[in-house]
């Protein structure tokens, strides 16, 4: 039985086409402009369905899912952006290997992931200020912060390399350093203070 076949890293998306790169971002802007459309249509469609006297329960469907969403960005562990860390790192290395469907699934999962993630913490960051101050500034669950910083360049990297987005990774990179130099300050300097 033969070893598999190795893929070799691939350097074209360095030499693409500009128009090439130009036709994959406005791809990707008309899926979102696409979905933006759908999800227009369906609210439209549910505020003609729905009736006065279903009014009372979408209030209290919504008010859960709020509370829900607040109860879990409460304790949402500091290390938690190490999941989108391991999945990018999973996605870049499947497609290095030649493995293109499992990569591009990787990126897909991981847009949820950090997407959701990046939800709960800006919930966090909004209601319960004082626990991330508490945490960040803590020996113990500070360093679990620096895992957003390497999960939004992890994520970057992963679009670049698997995804062929290179818009996006930009803004992902800039923010991972901003990131880095609030979380390295703040952590530093925050646990020394009496």
């Amino acid at each position: 039985m033969e070893p598999p076949k190795l893929g070799r890293m691939s350097f074209s998306l360095f030499k693409a086409d500009h128009q090439q790169r130009i036709a994959k971002m406005a791809a990707f802007f008309h899926v979102i402009l696409y979905a933006g459309k759908a999800l227009r249509f369906l609210k439209i469609w549910y505020a003609k369905k729905s009736s006065v006297s279903n009014t009372a329960n979408n209030n209290l469907e919504v008010g859960f899912v709020i509370a829900f969403l607040k109860q879990r960005a409460e304790h949402l562990f500091t290390g938690y952006f190490a999941l989108v860390m391991a999945t990018g790192a999973l996605s870049i290395a499947s497609y290095l290997l030649g493995m293109q469907l499992a990569a591009k699934a990787l990126v897909f999962i991981n847009m949820i992931n950090y997407a959701g993630l990046w939800l709960l913490t800006l919930i966090r960051l909004r209601y319960f200020f004082r626990k991330v101050v508490k945490d960040i500034t803590s020996h113990s669950s500070g360093p679990g912060f620096f895992t957003l910083v390497a999960g939004t360049s992890v994520f970057g990297s992963q679009l670049i390399i698997v995804a062929h987005y290179h818009m996006f990774s930009w803004f992902l990179w800039f923010l991972a350093i901003i990131l880095w130099f609030i979380i390295m300050y703040t952590f530093f300097y925050g646990s020394h203070c009496p």
